[in-house]
């Protein structure tokens, strides 16, 4: 799971980790975070590529030949701008949001069981017409921004 550090996050992860038999695993960043007792934290940046593929691996090897059954991608944020850029210079709110989350369901669902439940949680943070804050400018060229090697 992501985003179980605070939020809607915080009240899931308490009901799921006390169900009997239940392994849990979720993603955070930063150090001193809290979390049910026998809840894994894993380090993950959702704002870096290279953490998301890090946290997967992980994952997969913590894991080992052991089935995901539910795999819940709930962390988000949100800018007023979009002037800030994530690791891998996208707009940090995308690049969070949406890239990161995409990128681990994909390198995980190969190990997800038969009918296992992919759930990812939204909002509203790109309507401006709901989120007076949201950026305004959504040309995919301010999303994803140029990446250069300077």
């Amino acid at each position: 799971m992501t985003g179980a550090t605070s939020g809607l996050g915080t009240h899931a992860i308490r009901h799921i980790a006390a169900q009997p038999g239940i392994r849990f695993m979720t993603g955070a960043r930063g150090s001193g975070r809290t979390v049910p007792p026998g809840v894994e934290i894993i380090p993950l940046d959702l704002a870096s590529l290279t953490s998301v593929r890090e946290f997967a691996d992980r994952v997969k090897k913590q894991f080992g030949d052991a089935r995901i059954y539910i795999l819940i991608l709930n962390a988000g944020m949100q800018n007023a701008s979009n002037d800030l850029r994530s690791a891998d210079g996208y707009e940090l709110t995308f690049a969070v949001n949406h890239l990161a989350h995409y990128l681990l369901a994909r390198l995980l669902m190969p190990r997800m069981a038969d009918r296992g439940r992919l759930v990812i949680t939204t909002s509203e943070t790109h309507d401006p017409a709901v989120t007076p804050i949201a950026p305004h400018l959504y040309a995919p060229s301010v999303l994803i921004g140029k990446i250069t090697n300077s």
